[in-house]
């Protein structure tokens, strides 16, 4: 039988780098490059309507 940690233990800082570090050697492994979908114009616009008041 496989021991599932306790889900309302916390954690501990070495866990969460840990997991973290797997997370990107996986990621760098198995990574897709990213690709723009839409053009800086649209974007810039996109920002510029969060920024209004």
């Amino acid at each position: 039988m496989i021991a599932r940690p306790d889900p309302h233990e916390a954690p501990t800082k070495d866990d969460l780098v840990e997991k973290i570090l797997a997370y990107i050697d996986r990621f760098n492994h198995e990574g897709r490059p990213f690709r723009w979908t839409k053009t800086a114009d649209q974007i810039l616009r996109s920002l510029s309507k969060l920024t209004r008041h």
